[in-house]
């Protein structure tokens, strides 16, 4: 019976001690995960919900560049005219900013110009130069060639009267930021 008690007491003791490290254990991770949360709170770019996840992630993604630009000096992409030099570059130049603020490697998430050319404006070809065209015609012409190739230009998503009201309406906003500028 007293080797039982003794058995019975020190399981007891075992369960206890075992619960005490596991929590404090618990504590402490905690307080990692806490830490490096608050490490990134002084980042004031939050993703808003819309309803529309593609959208948000891209605004997101978008203002994250800016800060970290404005703030930590992210290098831009620069264009010289042979693309895949410039791409060599804004990839050299991305690995030496990130090997000064290792910590933003998880923030951003974006490694490459490949990752960065889907929400990086700085990646996109400038629209054609109206000054530097013949004529209005040309000008028009260069522009709508610009526009089939950029991520943002309006899409038509339908063959129906709503879509393509939605259509126009895009497409003039997006003549509006960039036409003639």
């Amino acid at each position: 019976m007293k080797k039982m008690k003794s058995v019975k007491l020190g399981l007891a003791l075992f369960v206890a001690i075992s619960c005490t490290i596991g929590v404090q254990q618990s504590k402490a991770q905690t307080s990692e995960v806490e830490t490096e949360t608050d490490q990134f709170q002084d980042i004031p770019v939050h993703k808003k919900q819309t309803g529309n996840p593609d959208y948000d992630e891209i605004v997101y993604r978008r203002n994250l560049i800016e800060y970290f630009r404005g703030a930590y000096d992210l290098p831009e992409f620069v264009s010289t005219g042979d693309r895949e030099a410039d791409i060599e570059n804004f990839n050299k130049s991305l690995k030496v900013w990130y090997q000064s603020h290792p910590d933003f490697i998880s923030v951003l998430g974006m490694k490459s110009y490949k990752d960065f050319v889907k929400y990086d404006i700085t990646c996109y070809p400038p629209p054609p130069d109206f000054r530097k065209s013949d004529s209005d015609e040309t000008y028009r012409k260069a522009f709508q060639t610009w526009m089939s190739h950029h991520p943002e230009a309006p899409k038509l998503q339908g063959d129906d009267m709503a879509s393509n009201e939605k259509f126009e309406r895009e497409k003039a906003m997006f003549y509006e930021m960039y036409y003639k500028k």
